[in-house]
């Protein structure tokens, strides 16, 4: 009891989890989200990629890059128990060359209270269906092949050097396969 006038002494146990004493003040869950990033059925050389985790509601949470083949987003922590639903995809950002993945992944993660800390587990889904435990998100790009050639076109006119003044200043040449 604190009394005016009176000098008194408090004293706080503070805990944080674990083996902690005094007031109970659970850990909250933490859930480190990552997948795998490859181009050509090869791991990502480069970190052009980006990646965006959406809540339930479509606000963006998260956009990381790539690192290599890494796709890793900061540490998501919960303090309370229920059912946590988000979306993890690719951005196009216009690449020209690339086929971006344009998969959606489904993220569930449950949060319950095991004694007095917060534990989490996440199931996966991808096209609605879900994927096993061992499994991890997988973004795959194409390289689109540049299957351009370069034509040179020769018009040989047979009109005694334009002699009339017929010549247009142009003309349109169409390829058929």
């Amino acid at each position: 009891t604190i009394k005016k006038n009176k000098v008194s002494e408090a004293v706080f146990n503070n805990y944080k989890g674990g083996d902690g004493g005094g007031h109970d003040i659970p850990e909250a869950a933490s859930v480190y989200l990552n997948a795998e990033k490859l181009v050509d059925g090869a791991p990502a050389e480069e970190n052009d990629y980006e990646f965006v985790l959406k809540d339930v509601n479509g606000k963006i949470v998260q956009k990381v890059h790539n690192s290599g083949s890494n796709i890793v987003f900061d540490r998501l922590s919960f303090d309370r128990t229920g059912e946590y639903i988000y979306t993890i995809s690719e951005s196009v950002t216009g690449a020209g060359n690339i086929i971006y993945d344009d998969t959606v992944y489904k993220v569930k993660i449950e949060v319950t209270k095991s004694g007095r800390d917060y534990k989490a587990s996440v199931t996966l889904y991808k096209d609605e269906e879900k994927l096993p435990s061992d499994e991890t998100m997988v973004f795959r790009n194409k390289t689109i092949e540049d299957d351009t050639q370069t034509l040179a076109v020769n018009k040989v006119w047979n009109d005694n050097s334009d002699e009339k003044g017929r010549r247009p200043d142009s003309i349109k040449v169409q390829l058929y396969r």
